[in-house]
């Protein structure tokens, strides 16, 4: 539900999942909607020592939660999973250096890492509008507009 974009930073390399990746700065901020009832994901790769927090998670206006680094060597995945009371927000907060790969997403742990999968939506493509047409050296140049629109969440 994170996009591709913010999963990583530009920071030295933290191994994600097996792939080198850009290290989130400390300090960086990324907020997701929730829906009430349903299982969501937020999670981290990090190398840091077992037990060192390396983010933090809030719903809504609440107080932050630590996820901390679990035990092992390495680079691993950090995560903690919640289940919202009420249709809100999740925060996500870096708290330490050399840490990447930032996830939530819809249901438990998965241990794997897909920049912005788990994004808990159907959405409808709606017809491209055509918005600029350039004619170069008798060549034509198009852009289009393309709007997504969100009609339901999977199985419902």
């Amino acid at each position: 539900m994170i996009p591709a974009r913010l999963s990583a930073g530009g920071e030295s390399a933290v191994i994600v999942d097996g792939v080198p990746m850009g290290g989130i700065q400390p300090g960086r901020e990324i907020t997701v909607p929730t829906l009430r009832g349903m299982v969501y994901t937020v999670a981290v790769w990090s190398q840091a020592e077992a037990g060192t927090t390396v983010a933090q998670y809030r719903l809504g206006t609440g107080t932050m939660i630590n996820i901390s680094a679990p035990t092992g060597s390495g680079y691993r995945q950090c995560a903690a999973s919640f289940t919202p009371l009420s249709d809100s927000t999740i925060t996500l907060k870096i708290t330490n250096t050399g840490t990447s790969g930032a996830t939530i997403h819809e249901g438990p742990p998965r241990g794997d890492f897909y920049a912005s999968a788990g994004t808990p939506c159907r959405v409808a493509v709606q017809d491209p509008q055509r918005v600029l047409q350039m004619l170069l050296d008798n060549n034509s140049r198009s852009d289009y507009e393309v709007t997504l629109m969100e009609v339901g969440r999977p199985n419902i």
